[in-house]
């Protein structure tokens, strides 16, 4: 008996889980989003 549970793999596939696990160096760290308070703000505020 095979019984799989949750969601299909999306694009990213296994190996973008496997980046969300690793410890990021210096190069990888572009592919992180780094947020910025001051620009969301004004998208908040100019959607209202």
């Amino acid at each position: 008996m095979v019984l799989l549970i949750g969601g299909s793999t999306g694009r990213d596939g296994v190996g973008g889980s496997q980046f969300a696990s690793d410890a990021l160096e210096g190069e990888d760290r572009s592919a992180v989003q780094i947020p910025d308070p001051f620009i969301e703000k004004l998208i908040i505020e100019a959607n209202f």
